[in-house]
């Protein structure tokens, strides 16, 4: 807070009662990262996510892939700041917490638009882990894997958790 408030040139008592707490900053630093500008319009009505809707199920789980790129690098290192501040401060934690709800709303819209009715709790949490930034981070940072690479990737493993879970409810679909 008091780099903030340096840089800003004001007291740190005036970064609080600007914008509240840590947890308060990181948490308008995420939406802004997540969506990539400041515009106070949800990713949900974006272009970009309703193009979920458009093409094949391949095609889909691509835009999904192109859209993780774009959202992790611009997140992921906020998002590994969350993960240590929530370690000594609860409001992070329980920023985190709320962050990953929301995550799993959207993504149960995500796969609403690409037609995939009712995906699976299996479904839901392979794709939330295989897409988080942890994931990105790993990949690209430590690996070396370029967006070419990290999308085809992705959108191959998206293709997989969804058609793993088409095969275990046609299995428990009587015939």
């Amino acid at each position: 807070m008091r780099e903030i408030a340096a840089a800003a040139g004001v007291a740190v008592e005036t970064v609080y009662a600007m914008v509240g707490s840590k947890a308060a900053i990181l948490d308008r630093l995420m939406d802004v990262a997540v969506v990539g500008d400041e515009e106070p319009v949800p990713l949900r009505d974006r272009p970009e996510f309703r193009r979920l809707s458009e093409g094949t199920r391949a095609d889909r789980a691509r835009v999904v892939a192109e859209l993780m790129w774009d959202i992790n690098s611009r997140v992921g290192g906020l998002e590994r700041a969350a993960q240590q501040g929530a370690v000594v401060e609860e409001s992070v934690a329980t920023l985190q917490a709320d962050s990953l709800a929301r995550k799993r709303v959207t993504l149960r819209e995500g796969l609403d638009l690409m037609g995939v009715a009712s995906p699976t709790e299996e479904q839901v949490i392979g794709i939330l882990a295989v897409t988080s930034s942890d994931v990105y981070l790993l990949l690209t940072r430590e690996f070396g894997i370029d967006r070419q690479g990290y999308v085809g990737w992705l959108a191959a493993t998206i293709r997989e958790h969804l058609a793993r879970g088409a095969l275990r409810r046609s299995r428990r679909t009587p015939s």
